[in-house]
């Protein structure tokens, strides 16, 4: 089954689009969590671009919902909110964050968690035999 391209979610009153990162840095991210580098501040600016990078926020455009980006890099390379209102919202910026982690990630760890069980019963199975 492939998985939502996309999820809609609302965030303190504003209406925000959440797309799936690419599996190479997916991975990177999964990585930097088990290696316990994901608090190093290089390293979640670097998760922040990702996440950031596939958000967009959902502007009323002539009575049609139009997806903007919410996040660019300046040609120096610095991080850039491009919604002004949002440039100000640490809220808001946070939930967004934390909603594009659930949904590039949550389907990850729940396949995980149910294979470690599966493998668990087996190996419960074989000792009991």
């Amino acid at each position: 089954m492939q998985p939502e391209k996309t999820k809609d979610v609302t965030i303190n009153g504003r209406m925000f689009r959440i797309g799936l990162m690419s599996p190479l840095k997916g991975d990177w991210i999964i990585t930097q969590m088990g290696m316990k580098t994901y608090g190093d501040p290089e390293n979640y600016s670097r998760v922040q671009d990702a996440v950031l990078g596939v958000c967009s926020i959902l502007k009323d455009v002539n009575g049609e919902r139009i997806p903007m980006a919410v996040y660019a890099k300046s040609p120096d390379g610095a991080p850039r909110i491009l919604d002004p209102d949002l440039a100000t919202d640490l809220d808001s910026i946070q939930q967004l964050i934390e909603a594009g982690l659930d949904f590039n990630f949550r389907p990850f760890f729940e396949r995980k968690k149910k294979e470690k069980e599966k493998r668990d019963m087996l190996e419960i199975s074989a000792t009991l035999q």
